[in-house]
């Protein structure tokens, strides 16, 4: 049949074809096209990991081909302590989304594919999880220090970071317009975000939509914001708040890594020799909890979350928040012993009112609602909501109702 002749012509194409222009053309989930930094990996990982054992063959040969499919997978080396576990997982990520469309998405009315049996029949477990115990959370302390060490043209970048959380990249491309004063307070406005295509450092958008927020600065860090502008001539609206010394362009973020071991290096704090510059998102997030006493969708929004569960892997606790618990418990434990009186703990005497009020129920299933009594909600009447339920049972109701409700929602916590 034409149709079944048509799909062998088409199998002939090499697997390194078929997979460059799957690059070149994928789109999300929400089907707008990936960015040209998510291409740029793509094609390192075809290039370095797939081509060498499957760019030659041609997509009918690959069909059902288990075997060939294998060897990629035992090309891989793994060390002792897994290294190259989570590379193999990334790379075997973009190999399943290739051959599932080759084996899934027709290539004609008749509805024939590429290949008729996907041969990638395995699963590559995913690298291990790095714990909150392995990142490094700094004190405020330890914060400045480093700002202080750091060569001095990115120290701002360090109280940036370690102060309200935003990323590498995100630092690097403010500009000075980026920052506006509303009545007594200063605003910054997270817009845009560095990012590398094709070895370029360019500004583009940010990680996700919701990475672009705005946040109240404090006035200590306005001061050296102000500081730093002066210092480095960022005067006009478009200027870049970090820029290369001779032309200056936008810096590359390697370079700003560089700087901060070389800082930690100087500093010589050996609790911090395992700290990377992304810790300190992490620990402004955990300071952000700890000093101001913060509710989770503050911290939310100040990190750009979108998801409860993304916002915890950047907050935990400090030594020093463990001690001070430590200490709390202590004294409560001796109070006990010396039978000291604890008035947080005197029972309360219910009125006639109260004992005939039936209890809120706070169980997982109260969380459960009619889809069209959610739905009806605005954000403020949600997050009202939120409010009233334990922070544990807050994931599954948001879970339940549409991203931008979702959004409008967090948003609605925030201000709060």
């Amino acid at each position: 049949p034409h149709g079944e002749e048509a799909r062998r012509e088409r199998s002939a194409m090499t697997f390194h074809d078929y997979a460059s222009a799957f690059i070149e053309n994928h789109r999300k989930k929400n089907n707008k096209p990936i960015g040209e930094t998510t291409k740029d990996k793509y094609r390192q990982y075809l290039a370095d990991w797939l081509d060498p054992v499957l760019g030659d063959m041609t997509m009918g040969e690959l069909d059902g081909n288990t075997k060939a499919v294998q060897r990629w997978y035992e090309s891989h080396h793994i060390g002792k302590n897994h290294e190259g576990e989570s590379m193999r997982h990334h790379v075997y990520v973009l190999l399943k989304m290739i051959l599932e469309e080759a084996s899934g998405k027709p290539v004609d009315d008749e509805g024939n594919t590429l290949i008729q049996h996907n041969p990638l029949t395995f699963r590559v477990p995913k690298p291990k999880v790095l714990r909150a115990a392995d990142y490094v959370v700094a004190t405020r302390e330890q914060v400045l220090a480093l700002a202080d060490a750091i060569a001095p043209r990115f120290r701002l970048a360090v109280l940036i970071a370690g102060t309200i959380g935003a990323r590498e990249g995100e630092i690097l491309a403010l500009r000075l317009k980026d920052f506006e004063r509303v009545g007594e307070r200063t605003v910054i406005h997270i817009r845009h975000s560095v990012k590398v295509e094709q070895g370029v450092p360019v500004i583009g958008t940010t990680k996700t939509e919701s990475s672009e927020r705005d946040w109240t600065l404090p006035e200590a860090l306005v001061e050296q914001v102000t500081e730093h502008c002066a210092t480095y001539g960022v005067r006009k609206p478009n200027d870049l708040l970090f820029s290369t010394v001779k032309k200056r362009g936008v810096v590359r973020p390697q370079n700003l890594r560089n700087a901060f071991q070389n800082a930690k290096k100087k500093l010589g704090d050996e609790t911090l020799a395992k700290m990377v510059f992304h810790d300190l998102r992490r620990t402004a997030g955990t300071l952000l909890l700890e000093e101001g006493g913060a509710t989770t969708p503050q911290a939310m929004a100040m990190l750009g979350h979108n998801t409860l569960g993304a916002a915890q892997v950047y907050q935990r606790h400090s030594k020093q928040s463990e001690i001070r618990l430590a200490q709390k418990i202590n004294e409560s434990m001796e109070r006990a012993r010396h039978g000291a009186p604890q008035a947080d703990h005197k029972p309360k005497v219910q009125n006639k009112a109260s004992e005939t009020t039936k209890p809120a129920d706070t169980s997982a299933s109260a969380t459960t609602e009619p889809p069209t009594a959610l739905a009806d909600m605005s954000g403020a009447q949600l997050a009202e909501r939120l409010l009233l339920m334990p922070e544990e049972l807050w994931p599954a109701m948001l879970d339940a109702i549409p991203e931008e409700q979702r959004e409008a929602t967090l948003l609605a916590l925030a201000g709060r």
